[in-house]
């Protein structure tokens, strides 16, 4: 329920221009507390202690996924280290649905050969019932 409360808020409502302003830290409580998560994960949100990892994490996506990296990045790390930019699904599907998503990715990224796959988008981001 968070993470689409965070969609939600930052990229529903009003066709957009650029990216989203970094959410307000009320927003950021809001969500935390929508998710179910300790508050004090809240205040961690400003905690500089997690700029390293962070900065790796983003180390690795570039590493698997190529030099400017979309969000979101999945790097996955089995027979070698690759990654890709989404899938990116509106709505994202659930059950059996996202089991076959997820079949479909690995097989693309079982190809060598394979670096891109994209298609327009047909409209604003669309929320699961929730």
């Amino acid at each position: 329920m968070g993470c689409t409360r965070w969609g939600e808020r930052l990229f529903g409502g009003p066709a957009r221009t650029g990216p989203p302003e970094p959410p307000a830290p009320e927003l950021v409580a809001e969500l935390v507390a929508a998710a179910g998560l300790p508050d004090e994960f809240a205040v961690t949100a400003d905690d500089e202690s997690w700029d390293a990892a962070i900065s790796d994490s983003l180390d690795a996506a570039r590493k698997a996924c190529g030099p400017h990296p979309l969000s979101p990045a999945l790097v996955l790390d089995d027979e070698s280290l690759h990654g890709l930019s989404g899938p990116v699904f509106s709505p994202a599907p659930t059950g059996e649905a996202a089991l076959r998503a997820w079949d479909a990715v690995r097989v693309l990224l079982a190809e060598p050969g394979f670096f891109e796959l994209r298609r327009a988008r047909t409209g604003p981001p669309a929320f699961a019932a929730g």
